[in-house]
């Protein structure tokens, strides 16, 4: 399940938060640039996707990355 994944990818960065799909990435996980950018890389890694900076900037929620995912892959 893509959730599941992504999920593991965003508590190795976001260590003892809190992750669920309704999770916002700025607002409940407080992300810098350098935290989204290594999630993103294994994001592109994993899925074999390359997500567009203007992409990444229009996802408020791990339900929005996780949508993404599932029509692109």
């Amino acid at each position: 399940m893509v959730f599941e994944k992504v999920k593991e990818f965003l508590q190795n960065s976001f260590k003892g938060k809190e992750i669920e799909l309704d999770t916002k990435f700025i607002e409940d996980l407080q992300a810098d640039s350098i935290k989204i950018l290594s999630v993103v890389m294994d994001i592109e890694d994993e899925y074999n996707l390359e997500l567009d900076e203007e992409t990444i900037r229009s996802m408020v929620t791990v339900r929005d990355l996780v949508e993404y995912i599932e029509k692109n892959i």
